[in-house]
């Protein structure tokens, strides 16, 4: 690789790795249903308070004003934020308003079932279009991207530790099935892969002008 592209973040990817090989287990033994319930028994007023706000570096408007922020750095850096963003977003939509639309979420899943879980106060629950998970998708797609941008080994790994604790949330405030978190765990990291490789490929090509600027220069 040359010094001057974009490096891929694999330092971030052992932890999450890792992680997504022992869920993955874990959803073979037990079930997605199962698994789910014995989360929801974990359920306690301190981690309430904690999650209910956690699970905001999942939002969208998050991602958004990170990339804003990027728009006086670097403009690579813009367009891979940005492009990232757009391309996840696009991703999560599709997903979730075309293809899978009708997925129950636990809530409702286990409702039809007779089975009654518990909820956090102060979060609505919603009922449709569980799969995937979108703040497990824009948590990992933005983690991904701030560990290139960083570049500090011991950050990158607390940065696949937020990611990785956003994703739990999800399912910790009854949002998501596990299933639902993992895949949209490595729908956020493979977007911004794509996107990485798409702005290298440009630069290399020239396409891409002035880089090393910022789009919109401060003078102060």
């Amino acid at each position: 690789m040359k010094s001057n592209q974009i490096p891929y973040p694999l330092k971030f990817m052992i932890p999450v790795t890792i992680i997504s090989l022992v869920t993955g287990i874990a959803l073979l033994n037990t079930g997605s249903q199962l698994l789910f319930l014995k989360i929801n028994d974990l359920v306690n007023p301190y981690l309430n308070t904690f999650f209910k706000y956690y699970t905001h570096l999942g939002d969208g408007i998050v991602f958004a004003l990170v990339c804003l922020f990027f728009l006086f750095k670097k403009r690579k850096w813009f367009y891979l934020f940005g492009g990232t963003f757009l391309l996840s977003s696009l991703v999560s939509r599709i997903c979730k308003d075309i293809l899978f639309t009708h997925s129950p979420r636990p809530v409702k899943y286990f409702e039809m079932e007779g089975i009654v879980i518990q909820t956090i106060d102060g979060i609505t629950t919603h009922q449709w279009s569980s799969f995937p998970s979108g703040h497990s998708i824009t948590a990992f797609a933005l983690c991904t991207l701030l560990a290139v941008f960083m570049h500090n080994s011991w950050l990158t790994i607390l940065l696949s530790i937020l990611a990785i604790l956003a994703a739990f949330s999800r399912v910790y405030l009854a949002q998501h099935f596990v299933i639902d978190v993992l895949v949209g765990t490595w729908v956020g990291i493979f977007s911004a892969f794509i996107m990485i490789f798409v702005v290298n490929f440009r630069r290399e090509k020239n396409k891409i002008k002035e880089a090393e600027k910022p789009l919109i220069l401060l003078r102060l």
